[in-house]
C-alpha cells in the first residue's frame, strides 16, 4: 500500500471516531430540546394561546357552521319581518306605545343580525338581510 493510502485510512478511522464521539455528545441535547419544545407548543395548543385562530377560521368557513348562522340569520329576519306586520297594525289601531315597542324589538333584532352576520363570510349572508343591514337605522 501507498503512504497517502495508509494515512487517508488512518485520518479516516480518526474522523469516524470524532463522529461517533460527536454525535453521542449532543444527541442527547437535541433530544432533549425537541422534547422541551414539542411539550412547549402542546402546552400553548392546549391553553388555546396559538392554533385559535386557524381553528376559529376553519369552523368559520365550514359549510355546517355556515349554514347553521344562516338558518339563524333567517330566523331572525322573519321575526323581524313578523315585527314589521305588528307594526303596521298597531299603526292602523293608532296605538303609538306598542309600535315604539316593536321598533325596539326590530333594531334589537337588527343588532344581533349584524353580530350573526360577522361570524361568516360576507357572501354567504343572504341577500335580503344583507339589504336589512346595509340601510341606516
Amino acid at each position: 500500500m501507498n503512504d497517502w493510502s495508509k494515512e487517508y485510512r488512518k485520518e479516516a478511522g480518526q474522523v469516524a471516531k470524532e463522529t461517533s464521539w460527536t454525535i453521542m455528545r449532543f444527541l442527547p441535547a437535541f433530544i432533549l430540546v425537541v422534547v422541551v419544545l414539542t411539550l412547549m407548543v402542546w402546552g400553548l395548543k392546549s391553553a388555546g394561546i396559538i392554533g385559535k385562530d386557524i381553528d376559529r377560521e376553519v369552523v368559520r368557513h365550514s359549510r355546517q357552521f355556515v349554514e347553521s348562522k344562516q338558518a339563524k340569520l333567517q330566523s331572525l329576519y322573519t321575526e323581524y319581518t313578523n315585527l314589521q306586520t305588528k307594526a303596521a297594525e298597531a299603526d292602523a289601531v293608532g296605538a303609538t306605545k306598542v309600535i315604539d315597542a316593536v321598533y325596539a324589538q326590530q333594531k334589537a333584532l337588527i343588532a344581533q343580525m349584524r353580530r350573526e352576520a360577522t361570524n361568516i363570510p360576507s357572501h354567504q349572508v343572504p341577500p335580503e338581510i344583507q339589504q336589512l343591514l346595509s340601510q341606516q337605522f
